[in-house]
């Protein structure tokens, strides 16, 4: 069995502790992420919404969609402030902000949204028309007739 000489096996190990001092943060990243669910008011998944990723300081902007569990997620962000917003037709937006990232943090920011109402507003003036005594009233007919085709 062949020994290493002990001079060299010092200059292995210090060679090793070089190297490995020199790459404090292996391992380590510098980034951190937002991920999330979003759902309706009832609590069922919301497939294909858009969600939108700004970092407040800086103003880059991450997009993406929640896949068919209503998930999502934004990997890679810089730390700093974000705003997430949410949205999807038939539904009204959502804004979730200030969101913090820091350095291999993340974050966890669950939407729920809301069913967008439809309003409609109809206005009925109900002034009728004032019929004068010795006045002529004419009378006009119509008719309206629809065909339908299958």
């Amino acid at each position: 069995m062949s020994r290493v000489p002990h001079p060299l096996r010092l200059a292995l190990k210090l060679a090793l502790g070089c190297v490995i001092a020199a790459f404090p943060g292996l391992g380590q990243t510098t980034r951190g992420s937002i991920a999330g669910a979003v759902t309706d008011p009832s609590g069922s998944v919301v497939p294909a919404a858009n969600v939108k990723v700004t970092q407040l300081e800086t103003g880059f902007t991450h997009s993406t969609s929640t896949n068919t569990d209503g998930n999502y997620v934004t990997p890679a962000l810089l730390p700093g402030r974000y705003r997430v917003e949410v949205g999807k037709p038939g539904f009204q937006t959502k804004i979730v902000e200030p969101v913090e990232v820091n350095v291999d943090a993340h974050v966890q920011v669950n939407v729920a949204l809301d069913v967008k109402g439809t309003q409609e507003i109809v206005t009925v003036d109900a002034k009728g028309a004032q019929i004068e005594a010795d006045s002529t009233i004419e009378y006009t007919s119509f008719s309206w007739t629809s065909q339908l085709a299958f």
